[in-house]
Formats: structure tokens, C-alpha cells, sequence
């Protein structure tokens, strides 16, 4: 109950929307904040940086490279 209504709370004080969350949790603001805020300790990504942190710079570049159009990966 407090978690739906602080994110009420939240979207009408910082976007003035009023979405009602309680009333209508198919909105999709709340379907994108629930996906957001959902954390899997089981994430492969998570994992491979954690278990090999060296790792780390090797995804931002490759992170990098795909924003600017560079690397293009197959489907």
C-alpha cells in the first residue's frame, strides 16, 4: 500500500500526472517503474561482472560502441 502510494505521491509532485496506481496497476507509468526497480541477482550481466570484474571496462566499450551505431549485433 505505501509503495503505491508513494509513487503517487512521486508522479504528481515531479511530473504532474496523476496516475492512481491503486485503482489502475496496468497503468503504464507503474508497468515501466515496476520493471525498472525489479532486481534479479541472477542477471547473466550482473553475474559475469561480479564474478570477473575485469570485465567491466570490456562491456563499456562495447556499451559505447553500440550507442554510436558502431557495433552492429545479430538478432
Amino acid at each position: 500500500i505505501f509503495g503505491t502510494y508513494s509513487l503517487d505521491v512521486v508522479a504528481s509532485s515531479s511530473f504532474s500526472v496523476n496516475i492512481d496506481s491503486m485503482k489502475n496497476p496496468n497503468d503504464p507509468l507503474v508497468a515501466y517503474i515496476k520493471k525498472y526497480l525489479s532486481f534479479n541477482f541472477f542477471n547473466p550481466l550482473l553475474l559475469s561482472v561480479v564474478m570477473f570484474p575485469f570485465l567491466t571496462p570490456v562491456l563499456d566499450k562495447m556499451n559505447e560502441q553500440k550507442r554510436n551505431g558502431v557495433l552492429e549485433l545479430s538478432k
